[in-house]
């Protein structure tokens, strides 16, 4: 489900919002809109990713204690 509205916003983005044919007149999407579905999709794609975004370690010096 989630993969297909990712599509969807994907070919929406590829089209421009308006067009006329025989008057070849073509509105485009406002570029507001167009960053906030790629932010949307990146979040998306990230949030599946099994890699985390910070990883803590603990680190001991070498040596006797």
């Amino acid at each position: 489900m989630t993969d297909d509205l990712e599509q969807q916003l994907e070919d929406a983005t590829a089209t421009p919002q308006q067009f006329e044919e025989d008057g070849v007149k073509a509105v485009a999407r406002p570029l507001k809109d167009l960053i906030a579905a790629d932010q949307y999709i990146r979040n998306r794609r990230a949030t599946r990713s099994s890699r985390s975004g910070l990883r803590l370690t603990h680190i001991s010096p070498p040596g006797t204690v």
